[in-house]
């Protein structure tokens, strides 16, 4: 429990950081330190109710629901207007009887000046006020090619009075 109220408040306090960070021009392209050449974002992504497929499938094994292919579509507001558009979503989730889960999938963003896809993986514990943590690595394509975004991420509707929006924080660098 104080393991993930830590996870909890350490993100929370991350996401103020970048929020604040990104409204300061010097740190949108820090020149040194463990940042530089690194250009610090914020986004967050929206989905209407009716944005949200249902799964393409639903099976329940013992104490876990498993559920695969579920697209959402989404639109994304971002510090960085690189990172803003329209998105794509794709979730598959094991969720246990205890309400904890692990999740993974793809998400796109597509604007005029191209994409970023990429993977991502989560996890929400039982006793973490239903909040979701996102790690997430996309590549650009596009204006954007040779780019990375890498970011951390809460969906949480207590936590960030989200409901049907995840917020993310991290950076934008030239890819390996």
């Amino acid at each position: 429990m104080k393991r993930t109220m830590l996870v909890s408040l350490g993100l929370v306090a991350i996401l103020a950081f970048a929020l604040m960070a990104g409204c300061d021009e010097k740190a949108e392209d820090p020149a040194s330190g463990p940042a530089a050449g690194k250009t610090l974002v914020v986004f967050v992504c929206n989905a209407d109710d009716e944005d949200i497929g249902d799964p393409a499938s639903q099976t329940t094994v013992g104490d876990v629901t498993q559920s695969r292919n579920q697209v959402i579509v989404f639109t994304s507001e971002a510090s960085d207007d690189r990172l803003d558009g329209t998105g794509e979503l794709v979730v598959n989730n094991d969720t246990r009887t205890d309400g904890s889960s692990t999740g993974w999938g793809t998400m796109k963003i597509t604007n005029d000046g191209g994409t970023w896809q990429g993977n991502w993986d989560a996890a929400s514990g039982a006793k973490v006020n239903g909040d979701v943590y996102f790690a997430q690595n996309m590549t650009g394509t596009g204006d954007y090619e040779g780019l990375v975004c890498r970011c951390l991420g809460i969906q949480g509707a207590v936590t960030l009075g989200l409901d049907d929006s995840a917020a993310y924080t991290g950076w934008i660098e030239q890819a390996e």
